[in-house]
């Protein structure tokens, strides 16, 4: 299967995510564009161009971000397999926000508005519903210009930190965008099988990250009623009996609530309590 990759500063997140999807990349050097992943070949691209190759039927399938989808203007044309809730910096969905000073008010008639070129959708639509405004598209950091009140810019922003330093302040929340692995309108067969299976072991990836299994035995089955309850679950606790009397219990949980449920369990009946760190939850 032909897989399209996001380059630029995602690759390594892709790199990291097939990693643990047992599916390494392989490639000749770091700077290469191809790459072999198990059975599928990849190939890392600009993001603006990967929902154009999949339309076309140069790759099976793609990995971007729903924004780009969006601004490339084949949303109609693609279909999402699976959202992959991937970022650089955090599993959270990218935004895509107005910026300015901290202190300037939008919308204000007259002000002007950069945008890098892959954002120009936004931007036109921005410009429908304030048509007061000046759109200035351009090529690389559009928020490098945002000097005085009546200047902005539209940029994607994880956590917002950076344009805090550089005392910026979001006015305006445009849109939302999750990573997704998505295909050609209309595929079916085999070829959709495959990626739907790609799908199921990356999508696992996501799902394990920051969480952890959980087992432990309840040997008084008095205690059990007690425990089951203090139970954070993906799902529900598994429950088991043990040959000798007793009960076995495992249960996937928020690694952050480790330290604290592990004591409360241990008071409450359990032993043999042991954690295990995941790699894959395929839901």
């Amino acid at each position: 299967m032909r897989v399209a990759l996001q380059a630029g500063a995602m690759k390594p997140a892709m790199v990291e995510l097939f990693r643990d999807a047992y599916l390494p990349i392989s490639q000749n050097s770091e700077h290469s564009f191809d790459g072999i992943a198990g059975p599928h070949t990849v190939r890392f691209m600009k993001s603006a161009t990967i929902p154009e190759e999949v339309v076309a039927g140069e790759y099976d399938c793609g990995i971007t971000g729903e924004d780009v989808i969006e601004c490339s203007g084949l949303a109609d044309n693609v279909e999402t397999v699976v959202q992959l809730y991937l970022s650089r910096k955090s599993d959270q969905p990218i935004r895509v926000v107005l910026v300015g000073q901290e202190h300037s008010v939008f919308p204000v008639d007259g002000a002007t508005v950069y945008v890098d070129i892959e954002y120009k959708t936004f931007a036109q639509r921005l410009k429908q519903k304030y048509p007061n405004i000046i759109v200035k598209v351009m090529l690389g950091t559009s928020e490098e210009k945002v000097r005085s009140d009546r200047e902005f810019a539209i940029v994607a922003t994880e956590t917002g930190s950076s344009l805090k330093a550089n005392g910026l302040r979001e006015k305006q929340v445009i849109a939302r965008s999750s990573m997704v692995l998505f295909v050609q309108k209309g595929l079916a067969g085999v070829e959709r099988n495959e990626v739907e299976e790609l799908g199921w072991l990356l999508s696992g990836v996501v799902n394990a990250r920051g969480k952890v299994l959980i087992k432990m035995n309840i040997l008084d089955n008095q205690k059990l009623s007690g425990i089951l309850p203090i139970l954070p679950a993906l799902g529900s606790p598994t429950v088991m009996p043990l040959a000798g009397g007793g009960h076995a219990i495992e249960t996937v949980i928020p690694a952050e609530q480790v330290s604290t449920l592990v004591p409360a369990l241990k008071r409450a009946g359990a032993s043999g309590i042991i954690s295990q760190d995941l790699h894959l939850v395929v839901l």
